[in-house]
């Protein structure tokens, strides 16, 4: 029916209506009761994403320290926010029939991507309020690593789908611990070899 070109188009659960949903609108029941605290981690997290490269901008950060300054504390107040909407989407995820791609393991690892990912900027900033450049630079990478994280997991859980793979379903949680921990590992591993 519908369902089938549509979720060849649009892979994405959010653009695809549920099963038994006669709407036919962009969200599905399983986004529109939480369409706030959505839009709230989407603009947030863009923000976060876009501003996030300007801090590794060695030259900004030596010849307009202010601007490198405003940018960060953006940064993090936009990581901030888009975290804790992201702790209030997993905590109300619904699970079942419905709605396959999501399992008890993926809202943990989703839970733990948010919860690092408030960790992190504190420690970037913990560490920069003390003046340790060196670390605070560390943290920022390592924080910058996961928002990416949230990138990486749905667009390889969207292509993995636009390739016809719907096995996929049963294996969102493994998929999010994948895309969370072996980014962060990849970095230690580098930051950790420049010491």
């Amino acid at each position: 029916m519908a369902a089938g070109p549509a979720r060849r188009v649009f892979p994405h659960p959010a653009c695809v209506p549920a099963p038994r949903d006669d709407r036919g609108g962009p969200y599905t029941e399983y986004y529109w009761p939480r369409r706030f605290w959505l839009l709230a981690h989407t603009v947030f997290g863009l923000l976060a994403t876009l501003l996030g490269p300007l801090q590794f901008i060695g030259r900004l950060r030596s010849k307009h320290p202010a601007l490198h300054r405003l940018t960060g504390k953006v940064y993090l107040v936009s990581v901030l926010m888009a975290a804790l909407c992201a702790l209030a989407l997993a905590a109300t995820v619904q699970m079942g029939e419905l709605y396959p791609w999501v399992s008890r393991s993926c809202q943990w690892g989703l839970v733990l991507g948010a919860a690092l990912w408030i960790a992190t900027g504190a420690a970037a900033y913990a560490a920069i309020r003390q003046r340790q450049f060196a670390r605070h630079r560390a943290w920022m990478v390592r924080n910058y690593t996961i928002t990416f994280f949230f990138i990486t997991f749905f667009a390889a859980y969207d292509l993995a789908l636009y390739a016809g793979w719907e096995w996929i379903f049963g294996y969102t949680g493994p998929l999010v611990f994948i895309c969370l921990l072996l980014p962060l590992a990849v970095v230690e591993a580098v930051l950790r070899a420049r010491l």
